[in-house]
């Protein structure tokens, strides 16, 4: 943490993701002055329910502002710039007023609406390519069959840092890789589909308008000024999706280097080019995964409720866990393919294993299932390094199972929410203080590949790419009395 520089300037970058919220300042040379981190309260439960409450977000996101802002760090400062990243493929129902008309809406990774599926999602469905996307679009159209009033009623839709932004500023808007993400619009995001609109039943009217990520879209009002305590008038950026604002945090572009961002869910992407990164163009999903960071909260409530991290008994195993396996499919999956039925799966117990096998367990499964759903991109794309980021950069031992599983060098950087930080570069571009592509990527260290380790790990993946194969004949496969 630094005391805010060039005269006390500041920019406040929001971030609202699956299972938390983060708002940080960072001065103007792109140093981290303060956090707070609120828990988002989703909702999981089973039959593949995954809900966030709106409104709740937004009264978090207020309280936990006015809190950063009483930061004694932060004393005298003056904010220049606010922007706001967001969890993708979720739209919120809202009113004239941008409040929410939906108690609880349905995440990305929500699996209802395969099981309810609505004539709008099957009308649509054949008409999408992309599996995020196409369940975006089915769990909207659920949400609105279920409460066929809320066509009538709804007068903004809006991705959720979108509508964060909204209840900041009354301005509606939205970037062109949140849009891309709905499965709503055309041309990479450029512009909303007449014809998809009208077969979900949406007016065109209730999408905001899609503007470039480093763009203002309006500044704080009086009302909002007196919810957050940031000051009113101060400019807000539109931002983007918590993945892309991660990408540009993370200075990611092909071949140099990928993001390898380890939160709820485990990403892995680049933007394009160099130059796609500086004009904030086409970025490549290499790999995308249901349960990362997730699997290990559900065993350390499992485990040890209450323990802030259960990671560092995996540092009392061994490499392999002493033969336990861990399919980490707690949410369904949509790594290889949209799979509502894979569960999470461990297999070779005995007698002699210990809490910390379990542990080491479940880290390795996470990052091997991503591997395995990454390996064909990063043998195309030839990728020299990765930068590791989210709540899974803190502990050391991904890194290092990242530089083995991958065999490159892991860049653990300064600040490892690459979302928050990715999200300030965007407002700091807007002010004019970085030219388009430069950043404030700064490397903590460096890990390498070992050689011993790769290879003993290269052993384990085959026995969990083997355990995988035979589980999922399972989702598809009626078990048989015997």
């Amino acid at each position: 943490m630094t005391r805010p520089g060039r005269g006390g300037e500041l920019i406040i970058a929001i971030d609202q993701g699956t299972t938390s919220l983060k708002v940080a300042a960072f001065d103007l040379s792109g140093r981290l002055v303060t956090t707070a981190t609120t828990p988002a309260g989703t909702r999981l439960l089973g039959g593949g329910i995954m809900e966030g409450r709106p409104q709740q977000w937004w009264s978090d996101c207020a309280r936990s502002l006015r809190a950063l802002l009483a930061d004694p760090a932060l004393e005298g400062a003056r904010i220049r710039a606010v922007a706001v990243c967001g969890l993708m493929h979720t739209l919120v129902p809202a009113d004239a007023a941008g409040r929410s008309l939906a108690a609880a809406v349905p995440l990305w990774a929500d699996q209802r609406y395969r099981n309810e599926p609505s004539p709008a999602y099957e009308a649509v469905s054949d008409r999408i390519t992309g599996p995020s996307e196409n369940s975006c679009v089915g769990r909207l159209a659920w949400l609105l069959d279920r409460d066929p009033a809320l066509r009538s009623r709804v007068r903004h839709l809006l991705p959720v840092k979108d509508f964060l932004r909204f209840r900041l500023t009354s301005v509606p808007a939205t970037d062109h890789y949140e849009a891309e993400g709905t499965g709503l619009a055309l041309d990479r995001g450029q512009a909303w589909s007449p014809e998809l609109l009208d077969i979900v039943g949406v007016p065109a009217a209730c999408l905001p308008p899609i503007v470039a990520p480093d763009r203002p879209a309006g500044e704080v009002t009086a009302a909002a000024a007196q919810a957050t305590g940031l000051p009113e008038g101060t400019p807000v950026v539109v931002g983007t999706s918590d993945w892309h604002a991660a990408l540009i945090g993370s200075g990611a572009y092909l071949p140099d280097r990928a993001s390898l961002y380890l939160g709820t869910a485990g990403v892995l992407g680049a933007f394009r080019s160099r130059e796609a990164l500086g004009r904030l163009g086409e970025a490549a999903c290499l790999g995308a995964v249901t349960s990362t960071g997730s699997a290990l909260d559900w065993l350390a409530r499992t485990l040890a409720p209450g323990a802030e991290s259960v990671a560092e008994l995996a540092e009392q195993s061994e490499v392999g866990a002493r033969g336990l396996i861990f399919l980490p499919h707690l949410m369904g999956e949509r790594g290889d393919a949209i799979r509502p039925d894979a569960t999470g799966t461990l297999t070779g117990l005995r007698l002699t294993h210990r809490r910390c096998d379990l542990v080491r367990a479940v880290l390795e499964g996470t990052a091997l299932w991503l591997r395995a759903v990454a390996a064909p991109a990063m043998a195309r794309e030839r990728i020299r390094a990765l930068v590791i980021s989210g709540g899974g950069a803190r502990q050391p031992l991904n890194a290092t199972i990242a530089a083995a599983i991958y065999r490159v060098p892991v860049i653990v950087p300064e600040v490892t929410e690459t979302g928050v930080l990715g999200t300030a570069i965007l407002a700091a571009r807007n002010l004019g203080i970085l030219p388009a592509g430069a950043g404030w990527v700064r490397t903590r260290r460096v890990e390498e590949p070992v050689g011993w380790l790769a290879d003993r790990y290269a052993e384990v993946f085959e026995t969990f790419a083997r355990t995988e194969r035979a589980m999922g004949k399972l989702e598809t496969e009626p078990v048989r009395p015997g």
